[in-house]
């Protein structure tokens, strides 16, 4: 009885609502990453109009496909140019539906790896991190672990 309820109110809502389902996808992205993408971005020659590191939060462009209008096209029976007019003249045009909304969001670009590291072990807590990120099988490893502490080394940090 409760879920039937629960998914009454769930369509309700879906049906009143303006706009499509929205979120955000948050990474544990952080200083070190913005500089090594800095770093990278000026190796490769990228023009100073976009040497820049990583915005804490960016909008996502999502396909089309991802839209929560329902497509009862028949592709198989299109129908024909005679049909297509005649629709067109009884129906008003429909505005576009506004497509789904999803951020990229970067909250940690402020803090330096040992410091989220540091922060985890005096917690308690455990993380994972890819195995590919110790080699130097990558340019961005490369950076990571060569150019940046050269660097730092050079101007004293």
């Amino acid at each position: 009885k409760n879920k039937t309820k629960t998914k009454n109110k769930d369509s309700r809502c879906s049906q009143q609502s303006p706009l499509p389902p929205s979120g955000i996808i948050c990474t544990a992205h952080h200083k070190d990453d913005a500089e090594e993408t800095m770093i990278m971005k000026f190796l490769r020659g990228v023009h100073i109009t976009n040497l820049s590191g990583m915005d804490p939060i960016q909008r996502m462009i999502l396909p089309s496909s991802l839209s929560n209008d329902d497509d009862d096209d028949d592709d198989e029976n299109p129908p024909q140019e005679s049909q297509v007019k005649t629709q067109q003249q009884l129906q008003p045009q429909s505005q576009p539906q506004p497509q789904p909304q999803l951020y990229l969001g970067k909250p940690m670009l402020r803090l330096r790896k040992s410091s989220i590291y540091n922060f985890l072990s005096s917690q308690g807590l455990t993380w994972r991190e890819d195995a590919s990120n110790q080699t130097d099988k990558y340019m961005r490893n490369k950076v990571r672990h060569q150019l940046m502490p050269l660097m730092k080394d050079l101007v004293g940090g």
